[in-house]
């Protein structure tokens, strides 16, 4: 019959059906590429995460041997002297070590508590590190003489503090006051970040000390 449709061409329905399921196959293909690709973007970030956690393993090291080991970036004596912290520790007695700065409000607030308590318990010694350096040896030694800081300070800077810190802490520098507690062996103990009272300290040591004499025992 002219006119009519035939029976082997497909209604419209059929037609937009089909015309659907093509874009939804298409649109799951896609799904399916964006899938893989993310897989592979997730274990290349995972290689990266990788390479830069050994990149700054190596930086540090290197640092370390190389960097540190040269007078313009060594621990040092007021005086100028080469030393590092392992030097300062160990030998019998606990060391609480303090890294301040002398622009640091809190750590100004803090260093009278700090004075006093020098010399409070038998065989813990204070040390402080300086984070002004030698470029600025005189802003240390006016706060050692403003406090009439009885105990030994040493001069680092920031770089080389947080450098040593990650190496031997396994934490970076978070700022000023930090303070580190070494037991009599000269091992790493405590670690705490921004001011700690003295009664913390002395609690802590104690405690410590205790434990060690047990084991000891």
């Amino acid at each position: 019959m002219s006119g009519a449709v035939s029976s082997n061409v497909p209604s419209r329905s059929k037609s937009t059906a089909r015309v659907v399921y093509k874009e939804l196959v298409g649109i799951f293909y896609i799904f399916v590429v964006i899938g893989i690709n993310l897989q592979l973007h997730h274990k290349l970030r995972n290689i990266l995460v990788k390479l830069f956690s050994l990149t700054k393993t190596l930086f540090l090291s290197f640092f370390t041997v190389v960097v540190l080991s040269t007078s313009a970036f060594a621990f040092t004596e007021l005086d100028g002297t080469k030393t590092t912290i392992e030097d300062q520790i160990g030998d019998g007695k606990w060391t609480v070590l303090e890294i301040w700065a002398s622009d640091c409000h809190a750590c100004r607030e803090h260093m009278p508590e700090m004075v006093e308590f020098d010399g409070k318990m038998n065989k813990v010694r204070l040390l402080g590190v300086s984070l002004d350096g030698q470029a600025g040896k005189a802003q240390a030694e006016g706060m050692i003489k403003d406090f009439d800081i009885p105990f030994k300070t040493i001069l680092s800077n920031v770089i080389e503090m947080n450098a040593w810190m990650e190496l031997n802490a396994k934490e970076s520098l978070r700022g000023t006051p930090t303070f580190m507690v070494f037991s009599p062996d000269g091992e790493l103990v405590g670690l705490n970040p921004g001011v700690l009272s003295i009664a913390a300290l002395e609690k802590f040591i104690s405690s410590r000390d205790v434990e060690t004499t047990a084991n000891d025992s």
